[in-house]
């Protein structure tokens, strides 16, 4: 029997048997002609490694962002210190989340910053002439009644906030004095003396003062006072 077996064993016989073989037994043997032939369907799950991939420094190596899914890179996937400028979108970036008073310094706006702190002494204010003439006090420096006069704001102009007033001695019982610091503007910066004390302030309103107006501090107003005082004055002028 076996000898008629190995009687009729011919290599054609043999390597059909052997193909037939590993079909049935799931065993695999394609050849691949042409490109582009090999599918996801025929590589098996999570044997595609790092190795396999072409490096990015050759040509046509490396993914794509057509490679990859939407929103699949995360913090997780990036170096560490690697990112620079260049890599963000600034317009897409909104205020840092601990950064709440970016805006501010030690509480305070911009208004409160810009050109400069400004203040002054009209010495020897009569209260009742100061009133009755109407005299524009220089709002810089030391002046008197006789040697005084408004400024005339620059180009660009600013806004005036933050009056401060000093009487060198406090009013008296019954005295009241009301300064403003004076421009054809809208708007009022102003404040009163009250009987008794020697202050007052505005850190409430503010008044623009444009290109080529004239600005000054004036006494507006005084109730039961005939008295002369040296009056010492602050305020702050900022961007507009």
């Amino acid at each position: 029997m076996l000898s008629r077996i190995r009687s009729r064993l011919t290599y054609a016989n043999v390597v059909a048997s052997l193909s037939l073989f590993l079909v049935l037994s799931g065993g695999t043997a394609v050849a691949l002609k042409g490109s582009n032939t090999v599918f996801s369907d025929d590589i098996v799950d999570n044997q595609v490694k790092t190795a396999d991939v072409r490096n990015d420094t050759l040509a046509g190596g490396g993914l794509t962002a057509a490679d990859l899914g939407a929103g699949s890179v995360a913090g997780s996937e990036v170096k560490n210190d690697s990112l620079t400028g260049a890599d963000v979108k600034e317009s897409s970036l909104g205020q840092v989340p601990q950064a709440g008073n970016a805006g501010t310094l030690d509480g305070l706006s911009s208004t409160h910053f810009g050109v400069g702190v400004m203040g002054g002494v009209m010495k020897d204010l009569s209260t009742f002439n100061s009133v009755a003439n109407g005299t524009q006090w220089a709002p810089i420096g030391a002046s008197t009644a006789s040697a005084t006069a408004p400024f005339v704001a620059p180009p660009g102009g600013f806004v005036a906030r933050d009056l401060e007033i000093s009487l060198a001695s406090a009013n008296g019982p019954t005295e009241t004095q009301t300064f403003v610091f004076s421009t054809p503007s809208s708007g009022a910066l102003s404040c009163t003396v009250p009987v008794n004390a020697s202050s007052c302030s505005d850190a409430t309103h503010a008044v623009t003062v444009s290109a080529g107006q004239p600005y000054s501090i004036l006494e507006s107003a005084a109730q039961n006072s005939s008295r002369t005082v040296d009056v010492r004055f602050g305020w702050r002028a900022v961007s507009p």
